[in-house]
């Protein structure tokens, strides 16, 4: 996905940026090149993500459990940016991750949260098939049906103003170019980093059945214009006499 590096509106100097989901490092890497006098912390659940993404005047935490704090002090962090992890929260880690966010940033701080919705939106019986094997794993998984969609809620209770959410649609197959087949790409390996919690949580499930269905659902989203929604948050800590 294009646009800005920096969703949130008018987030003025950066000096510190916490980035949650390194994703390779491709965001890190743009956020360094921008803004090559901060500083950057990277927080990732993969330990090779973290390696692939080292930068001068960055440094790295990895974290699994996202009900602890982050390695940063109170009040002095400019910028959080969390791309692309809803399938590495849990259900009950939402809440203390958003009052951790809002603990680290500075009075004014901006967040910016990008996440995709699980589920493929159009589509025949395959689709309807896949979402459903997929949903049913990432609860047995412990992560929140469309975790997606509860984030306003959140980030509003803890005390974030100027909160604002955008749902933008990718398009998945080939139908839609380059741009779907990236989609697609993103949905497959989402659909394989869970495969082994898929099996677990559909007894009777064949490798051969999940396959056809993967198929199936390949040609059905090129035939019905398959998309996926990508919920974009963007909020701000309020200044100590806006409290």
């Amino acid at each position: 996905m294009g646009g800005a590096l920096v969703i949130s509106p008018d987030p003025g100097p950066l000096e510190y940026i916490l980035i949650v989901g390194m994703n390779s490092g491709v965001r890190l890497q743009e956020l360094v090149k921008a803004y090559p006098h901060a500083h950057f912390l990277g927080v990732d659940v993969d330990l090779e993500q973290i390696r692939t993404a080292i930068q001068p005047n960055c440094r790295f935490h990895q974290m699994n459990d996202f009900t602890q704090p982050f390695p940063a002090k109170t009040g002095s962090v400019d910028l959080v940016t969390q791309h692309f992890m809803y399938l590495q929260i849990g259900l009950h880690a939402w809440r203390p991750l958003i009052q951790e966010y809002f603990r680290v940033l500075k009075p004014g701080g901006c967040i910016d949260m990008v996440e995709v919705d699980a589920v493929i939106i159009r589509g025949g019986d395959a689709v309807g098939k896949l979402n459903r094997l997929f949903e049913r794993s990432i609860r047995a998984h412990g992560v929140p049906h469309r975790a997606t969609r509860r984030i306003r809620p959140l980030l509003d209770d803890v005390g974030f103003v100027d909160t604002e959410v955008r749902i933008v649609s990718i398009p998945v197959g080939h139908w839609a170019g380059r741009m779907g087949i990236s989609g697609m790409r993103l949905s497959f390996h989402h659909f394989s980093q869970f495969k082994e919690s898929i099996f677990k949580s559909n007894p009777g499930l064949t490798l051969e059945e999940l396959e056809d269905t993967l198929a199936l659902a390949v040609v059905e989203s090129n035939e019905h214009h398959a998309y996926r929604n990508v919920f974009v948050y963007t909020a701000r800590k309020p200044f100590e006499e806006e409290s």
